[in-house]
């Protein structure tokens, strides 16, 4: 079994989500995910019996890098909760799954920030 990292992240409603993930092993060298297969849900609470409130797609983005991209279309995250816990579940060669990230979801609308002055760059 693999050390589970506790990693929190924001969801805009209604908002495409995207965020990459890099495996790397302990010398911090790229985990090549030739024949892995993974999957990260967003649900309720953390028990996984708990009511799922979405599924993100999970794809490598460069295997040979171990870069996993982790994706939901605006159309899944047009939800009700303001709150969940996620996981990240990767299946190794060998038919070992495990978690390799958990955390807390805030679930947030736009704007975030308040006012009419941007910066112009």
């Amino acid at each position: 079994m693999v050390s589970c990292t506790e990693f929190p992240i924001t969801v805009r409603k209604q908002r495409d989500f995207l965020m990459y993930v890099f495996m790397r092993d302990v010398n911090n060298d790229p985990i090549s995910l030739t024949d892995w297969a993974g999957i990260a849900q967003i649900r309720e609470a953390a028990p996984p019996d708990s009511k799922l409130i979405l599924t993100f797609a999970v794809s490598a983005a460069d295997v040979a890098l171990g870069k996993i991209a982790i994706y939901g279309s605006k159309d899944i995250t047009q939800v009700c909760q303001d709150t969940g816990y996620w996981d990240l579940v990767l299946t190794n060669p060998d038919g070992v799954s495990d978690s390799y990230l958990t955390g807390e979801v805030t679930f947030s609308t736009l704007p975030t920030v308040v006012g009419d002055t941007h910066t112009t760059w």
